[in-house]
């Protein structure tokens, strides 16, 4: 399958992977993932990416959407803050990085590049400049 046939496909779709409609959801969030689930990828936007990062949920088919619109803009903020959509990435979890090294040295070298400007930045907060550049020294290592 291309990318573009994938990019047409929802994560139900590329996993195979149906989830059955409950008669009530739990909380809001576990209703936005179900629904999320059903929308094909290339139609996600910033903060669609970040839910479903923050959930662990499709990261082999979201992980590289979040990469592909970081590398246009470092700072993107899906919802909260400037860079809020890189913090999120830098926060899945460790075993998706083990198993996806091409993927980790795309976020590796991406963010090695923006690192001067993103240490120079003054569109990021403090605190969140620091996190994300300790989350960036943990992933390395």
């Amino acid at each position: 399958m291309n990318t573009q046939e994938a990019n047409n496909r929802s994560l139900e779709e590329l996993e195979n992977d149906f989830w059955n409609v409950p008669s009530e959801f739990p909380t809001k969030l576990v209703e936005s993932v179900f629904l999320l689930r059903r929308k094909p990828i290339y139609n996600l936007d910033a903060n669609e990416i970040r839910i479903l990062l923050s959930q662990n949920v499709g990261l082999k088919y979201i992980v590289p959407l979040a990469i592909s619109l970081l590398n246009r803009n470092v700072y993107e903020e899906a919802l909260y803050y400037p860079g809020d959509l890189l913090l999120t990435l830098l926060k899945v979890e460790e075993s998706f990085w083990l198993k996806n090294i091409q993927q980790k040295n795309e976020l590796i070298k991406l963010i090695n590049k923006k690192r001067p400007n993103i240490i120079k930045s003054d569109i990021l907060d403090e605190d969140i400049k620091n996190e994300i550049l300790d989350k960036f020294q943990k992933l390395v290592v």
